[in-house]
């Protein structure tokens, strides 16, 4: 960025780049959809772009896949969301009356423990499951 002489005066000037610069993106539409146009990003990054999107949305579908299953399970069994319990390999499963009341107690000292029992009555109620096992 040498100094240039200024066409109006003759004196030297220093060249200043501009601060703010105008562009619009124009995507060129191809066999496989619209590509962005060499923004002077290496296709490298592209790719990179294409393959995190593809990889979010087979992630989303999966989320919305387990959702569904767990959907289909309350529906057919009509029990609720905080009666079922994950397997292994992802699938829900109703929990038997014994794993109802363990986790029911758990979730009450764990409110109790972290005061999220805001009112006496939910504290005495909390409290009173915490107390008795159920």
């Amino acid at each position: 960025m040498e100094s240039r002489e200024c066409p109006s005066c003759g004196d030297l000037a220093d060249r200043v780049p501009p601060e703010t610069v105008g562009y619009t993106f124009q995507p060129t539409p191809t066999a496989e959809g619209p590509v962005p146009q060499n923004t002077g990003v290496s296709s490298y990054d592209y790719e990179v772009d294409r393959i995190v999107g593809a990889e979010a949305q087979e992630r989303w579908g999966s989320v919305a896949q387990r959702e569904a299953a767990k959907r289909s399970v309350l529906r057919d069994s009509g029990a609720e969301k905080q009666d079922l319990s994950v397997l292994p390999d992802g699938s829900y499963r109703v929990m038997a009356p014994e794993e109802k009341k363990t986790t029911r107690n758990t979730r009450a000292f764990h409110n109790l423990a972290s005061g999220l029992a805001k009112s006496k009555d939910r504290y005495r109620y909390l409290r009173q499951i915490s107390e008795k096992g159920g």
